[in-house]
């Protein structure tokens, strides 16, 4: 049968508009509702950058290391190639706060590197001190201002300076040429003057050719000190047996000569411990102030009859009585020699304002030597309360430095190492660091490294 053109047109029309409905009507169960405009979804992690990834690894490496400041500005860099990073805003916020904070300190390293741990098994390895500064991956060591120093100026080890090399030098130098000039009036009470200009040149050679062949091996500040302070208590221990003799010229200057030699050996011979710079300037402070305010007291308890065996006999009493106090109470007395030396600059100044103002607004006679003595230790006595009040911060550092490193209750096992991020407390705006030394910490220093 033969259809007609009009009837195969209207069956195919027919055909595809139910075609048409069909399709519609299937897509119209499976298509979901329309969403309403919102904001953006959040972008994955893994949609950013890598160099934003990169960051935010080296953000979270340097907040582990305490640094939070260059932390907080990392986690920024990160939201500025990926605004959208999910932990970076909050990581930032973190750091931000910790780099606030008043308290700041350096890293602590407990437990044994990867490389060490097969050797160290089953070892416990408390909290060790780093040599300062800021983490270095490849090397795993540390340099910068971030980390305490492997010494401590209040605790010790001193470190080997070249400041102390130079201490040492510049003091035996001095004794060395002293002695020299003495000689000639040990042997003769009327020497000629070209001999004692020979033995002042001699002895300085002397002191100068030993005390650097004594310190070839590098020597700490308190050798140094221990050294030199001996020396010159040796001769005050010489004057004040001479003053109590009063023996001949040739015997005096052997006293002050004998004395001085004694003081150096015994010094030497102490300095073989390295004792620490701040326990020798304390004793020694101790006797030679003890020393200095026992002769005042002298002069203000017997002003009209001054007699010269009875200055030796308070000198001679004040070095003992002061330095065997010294002595014994070091070991006990934590201070750096850099709060010693501000504490006697204070004393200083308090016995010549106080000390020297007395006696010049006495009246004269013997109520000069009354107020000079008794005026001198007072101003002596304010001095040092002034400079123990002012210097009370000064080993701060120190004193927080040696807590975080004693060992902790709970160290890291072997195994991969624990990071502790704590730091040592902030020092006052005053507070200098040395210019010259890549090791020295922020501190007060007045007798510090070079």
């Amino acid at each position: 049968m033969v259809r007609s053109p009009v009837g195969l047109r209207v069956a195919l029309a027919v055909s595809g508009a139910l075609w048409s409905s069909a399709s519609f009507a299937q897509s119209a169960q499976t298509e979901p509702p329309p969403i309403e405009p919102s904001a953006p979804p959040a972008q994955q992690p893994g949609a950013c950058p890598s160099a934003a990834d990169t960051l935010f690894s080296a953000g979270i490496a340097r907040m582990s290391a305490g640094d939070d400041a260059a932390a907080a500005v990392l986690f920024g860099r990160v939201l500025e190639l990926c605004p959208t990073h999910p932990s970076a805003a909050v990581m930032r916020a973190n750091a931000e706060q910790h780099a606030r904070s008043t308290h700041v300190g350096a890293v602590q390293v407990v437990g044994t590197s990867a490389a060490q741990s097969s050797a160290t098994a089953g070892a416990t390895i408390g909290p060790q001190p780093l040599s300062n500064g800021w983490p270095n991956s490849t090397s795993g060591g540390w340099t910068g201002w971030n980390a305490p120093p492997a010494y401590n100026l209040v605790y010790g080890p001193d470190p080997v300076t070249v400041g102390a090399r130079v201490n040492l030098v510049i003091g035996q130098t001095i004794v060395g040429m002293a002695v020299g000039a003495w000689v000639p009036l040990i042997v003769s009470n009327r020497p000629r003057g070209e001999h004692i200009a020979g033995g002042t040149l001699l002895g300085g050679a002397l002191g100068v050719t030993g005390s650097l062949v004594a310190s070839l091996n590098g020597i700490t500040n308190g050798q140094a000190v221990i050294v030199n302070m001996s020396s010159l208590l040796g001769l005050g221990l010489g004057g004040s047996l001479a003053m109590l003799a009063s023996p001949s010229t040739e015997t005096t200057f052997g006293l002050l000569a004998g004395g001085m030699a004694v003081g150096t050996a015994t010094g030497a011979i102490v300095a073989m411990t390295r004792p620490t710079s701040g326990r020798m300037l304390y004793f020694s402070s101790m006797a030679l102030w003890g020393a200095m305010l026992s002769t005042h007291a002298y002069f203000g308890v017997a002003p009209t009859s001054i007699r010269i065996q009875g200055v030796g006999g308070f000198l001679l009493g004040g070095l003992l009585v002061a330095g065997g106090v010294g002595a014994i109470s070091a070991p006990f007395v934590r201070v750096s020699a850099d709060r010693m030396a501000w504490i006697n600059l204070s004393m200083f100044a308090g016995w010549s304002v106080v000390g020297l103002s007395s006696m010049l607004f006495a009246s004269g006679g013997s109520s000069t030597l009354l107020a000079y003595g008794w005026g001198s230790i007072a101003g002596a006595a304010l001095g040092a309360l002034l400079g123990v009040l002012v210097t009370r911060d000064t080993d701060r550092y120190w004193h927080e430095v040696r807590a975080q490193q004693q060992p902790q209750a709970g160290g890291g096992s072997s195994g991969a190492p624990r990071v502790s991020r704590t730091r040592p407390t902030q020092r006052p705006q005053f507070v200098f660091a040395p210019t010259a030394s890549a090791e020295s910490p922020l501190g007060l220093t007045v007798a510090g490294t070079f």
